[in-house]
């Protein structure tokens, strides 16, 4: 009977991380750093992850999406970049930098921003995905 109570109650701490496509483990287990160059998608299952988009070639019209089953996300944007940002985190917390006072929206599990760059910069949109932890966005 005890275990079958310690199944229930690990299966509920995974469920909100079934959200995300593939299920918590699609990706894989560990740390990751990705470096993007282009439009695409990364995924990991558990750990932590940084996806770094200050590498990105001037290119309007660029899409990444990211997704994370159980983790922290971390995703830094160059300063002269314009961000179209969806967010979501099934558990968890999300950070977003405001382009008006420069802080953060947190406790949120869903957020939509839009990082503005200078007039005329590079346009990228950003779908970001987390089923359990924190996800942050931060520039520079």
């Amino acid at each position: 009977r005890w275990l079958a109570a310690v199944g229930l109650l690990v299966a509920a701490g995974l469920a909100p991380a079934q959200l995300v496509d593939g299920g918590p483990l699609s990706g894989g287990v560990g740390e990751r750093t990705w470096v993007a160059t282009g439009s695409g998608d990364y995924r990991l299952g558990v750990g932590a992850a940084v996806l770094d988009l200050r590498q990105l070639p001037l290119a309007s019209g660029t899409e990444i999406d990211v997704e994370l089953g159980i983790g922290e996300l971390v995703v830094r944007v160059p300063e002269g970049m314009t961000v179209q940002v969806d967010a979501r985190v099934a558990a968890g917390e999300v950070r977003l930098p405001l382009e008006d006072d420069r802080q953060s929206v947190a406790g949120l599990h869903v957020g939509r921003a839009e990082l503005v760059g200078p007039k005329g910069a590079v346009e990228v949109t950003l779908s970001a995905q987390v089923g359990v932890g924190s996800l942050q966005v931060r520039r520079g």
